[in-house]
């Protein structure tokens, strides 16, 4: 997972241009590639997937390191969109994070389409490890007994506070029109709302509102288009510990942190199976900024 100059950043553009990713992203046939990205005082940012693919990630918001706060937690999310005809889509993730005292991470999932709730002890259908130690991530086929091992592009980056700062002069960015002209679409400053600090499976977390009105016209949009994000960040894990996101256009996301177990975890957790072949891929790239 990347890291971001601001948490909120990244929601921003997932609420606000996520929905409308399909739309704009690539077509066969058509003569103009067409792109968005997001342009803000934080820097430039490309359209990246929709809400329920963050919120499929679980609660670690970034690849520093952190050391000395080893856990085990279990995060549940789902998104709810609601059809015209009334028939509503359900998508359920199942997510389990670890992480070892020397920061080392690793994350299970376990996908469920039809909204149906993950059986007790489940296999996860995706498993990545992170091991800023050795330098490298693996993803992990347990089905076919294999990984991928990609070297890490750098040093890993040392905790520090967060940076969540909310960004006031933001853009969208098309260039969707035939003629190759780019359209810029400013949008009003986010309303921001403290919502002081609770304690959610034991972990004392600090919420945040932000409603974020994208003008007419941005995403394909015929009116404005309002999301409202509920954050809850437990700081001292550098962990997203809930989030309720409210998008018009894609429905309704929630994450949660169900449980959680802050006792040292086995280094085996963090090694690739013995037996499984592992296939070198480089330097994941890192240059993920659409062209305009």
């Amino acid at each position: 997972m990347k890291k971001v100059n601001s948490i909120l950043l990244s929601l921003m553009m997932l609420g606000a241009v996520g929905a409308a990713f399909a739309q704009t992203g690539n077509t066969a046939g058509n003569e103009t590639e067409s792109r968005t990205a997001v342009r803000s005082d934080a820097g430039v940012a490309p359209v990246i997937p929709s809400m329920f693919e963050l919120i499929a990630t679980g609660g670690l918001l970034d690849d520093t390191l952190v050391r000395n706060k080893p856990l085990a937690a279990a995060f549940e999310s789902e998104t709810v969109q609601t059809l015209a005809n009334g028939t509503q889509l359900v998508r359920r993730v199942t997510t389990r994070i670890y992480r070892d005292s020397d920061g080392r991470t690793r994350r299970e999932q376990i996908f469920h389409s039809n909204g149906t709730t993950p059986s007790p002890g489940e296999a996860a259908q995706t498993v990545s490890i992170y091991d800023p130690v050795a330098g490298y991530r693996y993803s992990i086929n347990s089905a076919k007994h294999t990984a991928d091992r990609y070297k890490l592009p750098s040093a890993p980056p040392q905790a520090a506070p967060f940076n969540d700062r909310i960004p006031l002069n933001v853009e969208i960015l098309r260039n969707d029109d035939p003629t190759g002209v780019v359209r810029k679409y400013k949008l009003e400053p986010p309303r921001v709302e403290p919502l002081g600090k609770q304690p959610i499976a034991g972990i004392e977390a600090e919420g945040r509102r932000v409603t974020i009105k994208v003008p007419a016209g941005a995403i394909g949009n015929a009116e404005p288009v309002e999301t409202i994000y509920e954050t809850w960040i437990a700081r001292d894990l550098r962990m997203l510990v809930k989030s309720v996101v409210r998008n018009p256009a894609s429905g309704e996301h929630t994450l949660r942190l169900t449980t959680i177990n802050r006792a040292e975890q086995p280094r085996s957790l963090f090694e690739v199976p013995a037996g499984y072949p592992i296939s070198d891929m480089g330097v994941p790239r890192t240059d993920v900024t659409p062209p305009l």
